[in-house]
C-alpha cells in the first residue's frame, strides 16, 4: 500500500520539478522552443583579427592580454611563442559582435597589449600597437617596456583550487 503512494508522490514531484524549465523553454529569448530568437542571438560572432609580431625581451610561454585605449574594453588574448631564439605574440582581437567595444571593420584602433610577468616576484610588461581592424591578420611589432614595479605580492586560491 505504501509503495504505490511514495512511487506517486515521487512521480508527481518530478513532474512539478520539470515545469518551470518547460514554461521557459517556451518564453521568447530563453529557449530552444522560441521561434523569435533575435539576429544577435542566432548568428554566430565574425571572426577575430590576428594580430602577431616580435616582441622582443618577453619570454616564450607568456599570456598576453588586449584592451583597447579608447574604451578599456576587453579585446582578447593570446601568447607568446619561442622560434629560433626570437620571441613573437599572437592574439586574437575580438570583433565586436564577440565583445561590445572592440573592432569593427576598417575602424582604426589604440590596443594596449598586456604581458603577463612569468615569475609572481616580477612585474608584467606592456606595450602598444595602432591597427587598422579587418578580418584577417596583420603584423605589428612591438617594443614592450620595462617590468612594471609590484605594489603586493600574495597567492589567492581560486575556485579550482590553483593559485592565482
Amino acid at each position: 500500500m505504501k509503495r504505490p503512494l511514495i512511487v506517486g508522490l515521487v512521480l508527481v514531484s518530478a513532474v512539478l520539478a520539470a515545469l518551470p524549465a518547460t514554461f521557459f523553454s517556451m518564453m521568447p529569448g530563453t529557449g530552444r522552443l522560441d521561434r523569435t530568437a533575435s539576429a544577435a542571438g542566432s548568428v554566430p560572432p565574425g571572426p577575430p583579427l590576428v594580430l602577431y609580431g616580435a616582441a622582443p625581451g618577453v619570454a616564450g610561454g607568456t599570456s598576453v592580454t588586449i584592451t583597447n585605449n579608447a574604451n578599456g574594453a576587453y579585446c582578447g588574448r593570446g601568447t607568446v611563442v619561442s622560434d629560433g631564439g626570437s620571441t613573437y605574440y599572437v592574439v586574437d582581437v575580438y570583433a565586436s559582435s564577440q565583445a561590445p567595444g572592440c573592432g569593427t571593420p576598417g575602424a582604426s584602433l589604440s590596443l594596449a597589449l598586456y604581458f603577463a610577468p612569468s615569475t609572481p616576484t616580477s612585474g608584467g610588461r606592456t606595450a602598444t600597437a595602432n591597427v587598422t581592424w579587418n578580418v584577417g591578420s596583420a603584423k605589428v611589432d612591438v617594443t614592450p617596456g620595462s617590468p612594471l614595479p609590484i605594489a603586493g605580492y600574495a597567492p589567492v586560491t581560486t575556485r579550482d583550487g590553483l593559485y592565482y
